[in-house]
């Protein structure tokens, strides 16, 4: 008997950014049977020259990073603020006037608080996506079990569910 490789092992293979050789040897199949199951399902597995697994869209291959962007100009704010600092302290050491190093040094003390609610809002949207998605991928794995054991149980319960959603939205409107 053939083994099924489910959507839920592959997506979390390739979220962990595993290539097609490695998944095959994890779940014990050959690259193509990956290739093309990852394929059927729309899962981009990370290719020879590496990446994180996590893409703009089925459709696009670039990576998107917003945290690693946010700490990148956090540093680059970061060093501005130290050399305002120091800026700051030659002044009152030397007597000189320097163009106000207190409004650089508040303004990327700003920046930086800025940069780390957008950080956090940026890993709260990231966490609830996930949240969903695996609550997504349990419920159609929990779905596609059902059906292999008895197709009319799993449109039972789908047409339950479809019920109550339009339950919920004859109430809603009410």
């Amino acid at each position: 008997m053939r083994r099924r490789i489910s959507k839920f092992d592959l997506e979390k293979l390739v979220k962990e950014g595993k290539g097609v050789s490695e998944m095959g040897r994890i779940l014990q199949a050959s690259k193509s049977t990956i290739s093309e199951r990852c394929k059927n399902l729309g899962l981009k597995p990370v290719n020879k020259r590496g990446g994180t697994g996590l893409v703009l869209s089925q459709g696009d291959n670039r990576k998107l990073d917003p945290v690693g962007q946010l700490r990148k100009i956090n540093k680059l704010t970061l060093e501005i603020l130290e050399k305002a600092m120091s800026a700051l302290r030659k002044e009152s050491k030397v007597g000189k006037k320097i163009i106000n190093p207190l409004g650089l040094i508040f303004k990327s003390m700003s920046q930086i608080e800025s940069q780390i609610k957008t950080e956090f809002s940026i890993l709260e949207g990231l966490h609830e996506m996930e949240a969903q998605q695996s609550f997504k991928e349990f419920s159609e794995e929990v779905l596609s079990v059902i059906e292999e054991v008895d197709p009319d149980v799993k449109r039972e319960i789908i047409k339950r569910l479809h019920e109550r959603k339009a339950a919920r939205a004859t109430f809603a409107r009410a």
